[in-house]
């Protein structure tokens, strides 16, 4: 084998296996099991870039549950989530609103500014390595991967110049009658 071949044949295999960490996500079930098993390994950071948080995925009492331990166990956890609708989010009646509410300084639900409204992605990020990626937010095709700090600050680099740009969601507030 010449050099050439066996120099692209080693990057292959590196490739292969810097990528052993990434798998496909085609339904719904296959993204709630990872969301799931992302939630139980997060140590202090969760974010979150959705349209709407789809109920069926993240409105359940096992994920909330999940989600309020890491804010209960941690006193460094930060949980912050950027939405384009959180009216929806609001009328649904979804735990995230109530649980945000009661733990104010670690989690934060912010309405994603105009300038970013034509993004179509949506993607969670654990910590500084781990991510769901879903390049179409209304379709369950993705990837899950353990181990990607490339593609992580690549999207926390977006997440943070669209959430300096937008603003605190007007359904967090409580209403006191």
């Amino acid at each position: 084998m010449d050099k050439t071949k066996q120099n692209l044949s080693n990057e292959h295999a590196r490739d292969q296996s810097d990528n052993r960490s990434v798998a496909g996500l085609t339904t719904r079930s296959d993204n709630y099991e990872a969301f799931k098993r992302l939630l139980q390994q997060t140590q202090r950071t969760l974010t979150i870039f959705s349209h709407n948080l789809d109920a069926q995925l993240y409105n359940t009492d096992e994920i909330m549950a999940l989600i309020q331990r890491l804010a209960l166990h941690n006193k460094h956890a930060n949980i912050k989530i950027l939405l384009k609708d959180c009216q929806q989010l609001a009328q649904n009646g979804h735990q995230i609103i109530e649980l945000a509410r009661r733990l104010t300084s670690k989690i934060q639900i912010y309405q994603l500014a105009k300038d970013f409204t034509e993004y179509h992605e949506c993607f969670i990020i654990a910590d500084t390595n781990q991510i769901i990626f879903r390049p179409h937010a209304d379709r369950f095709e993705g990837t899950v991967s353990h181990h990607d700090p490339l593609q992580v600050r690549t999207k926390l680099a977006l997440f943070e110049q669209a959430w300096a740009l937008s603003e605190p969601s007007a359904e967090m507030r409580r209403l006191h009658l």
